[in-house]
């Protein structure tokens, strides 16, 4: 009970120092600090470490800390940086005179800026990019063996998902660099970009580009029957859409976004992962909601894994 009753003081501290220095933790006005507070620190980190510290996360890399008093160390120590992190942050805006509220508000009014959106150089440019970058993802294609998401539109393998996402992941045939690099991250960064001049010029070369661009950012997201990229990738289209002023934020928009994209989560956990038994499945020492919750704060509770 000690533990949780310090996670709530720290947690109620750590929220009134974002909202001061984000002017907002509102859902319906995402900004940088709220995202780094709501998915950097409480869920990546912060759920996992009351959970590690109480010592119920059952979790195997936990398990095997040579001190268990690093638990505790552990939960000292995110803590601090949960508290601290927002509070200099505050005290730095306060010395600066910036009020983020205001800051932000102004920053979602103010027009779009597209610079060298009439120079055709840049076109030409961008052009060149996304086709390295197009040709890195059928390059990726080309160079698995096995292609998961077209396995399973076919038919023609004895293999599950979950053995075809693996045999996928560990077996490329090609260069990782340029996988990893040009087809994986340079992609769906492209696709952003393309999207905000197809929708701000209307030229459709902008947005013929920008359809090739998103139709090979889902591509490589998908191939491997990942998870989290499709659903990230998605949500900064989302933000995108709500900063240039394209859509806005509504509590209806985000329960029906929220609820579809739970669904087909568990359908990609039931269907790729071969999940049958979802009570054991949401349960929080299933393996899934641990590497969700504990694996990104781990490092910090294993600074002293060798004796002496």
């Amino acid at each position: 009970m000690l533990y949780l009753l310090l996670w709530l003081i720290i947690l109620t501290g750590s929220i009134y120092f974002f909202k001061k220095t984000a002017g907002t933790l509102s859902l319906l006005k995402p900004n940088l600090n709220s995202i780094i507070f709501y998915y950097s620190f409480l869920i990546s980190s912060y759920i996992g470490t009351l959970f590690i510290a109480m010592g119920i996360d059952d979790y195997y890399m936990i398990n095997r800390l040579v001190f268990d008093e690093n638990r505790y160390v552990g939960f000292y120590a995110i803590s601090f940086v949960l508290l601290f992190f927002p509070l200099v942050a505050f005290l730095v805006s306060k010395i600066a005179g910036f009020d983020a509220k205001n800051e932000f508000d102004e920053y979602l009014k103010k027009d779009i800026v597209l610079p060298f959106s009439k120079k055709n150089e840049f076109f030409l440019l961008f052009s060149i990019i996304s086709f390295i970058s197009l040709a890195a993802v059928a390059y990726t294609m080309l160079k698995t063996a096995h292609l998961p998401i077209l396995e399973i539109v076919l038919r023609r393998t004895d293999m599950s998902p979950g053995e075809l996402r693996i045999e996928a992941q560990r077996h490329f045939g090609g260069n990782v660099l340029i996988r990893n690099i040009f087809a994986i991250a340079l992609t769906p960064i492209l696709s952003l970009i393309a999207y905000v001049y197809s929708v701000k010029t209307r030229d459709p070369k902008w947005i013929l580009l920008f359809l090739a661009l998103f139709a090979g950012a889902i591509l490589i997201n998908i191939y491997d029957l990942a998870k989290s990229p499709i659903f990230f990738y998605f949500i900064m289209f989302l933000l995108l859409k709500l900063y240039i002023g394209n859509i806005r934020f509504t509590w209806k928009k985000l329960s029906i976004w929220g609820t579809a994209g739970a669904v087909l989560l568990i359908t990609m956990y039931v269907y790729v992962q071969g999940v049958t038994d979802l009570e054991s499945y949401l349960n929080f020492n299933s393996a899934d909601w641990q590497n969700d919750f504990c694996t990104n704060c781990t490092n910090l509770f294993a600074f002293r894994c060798i004796p002496g």
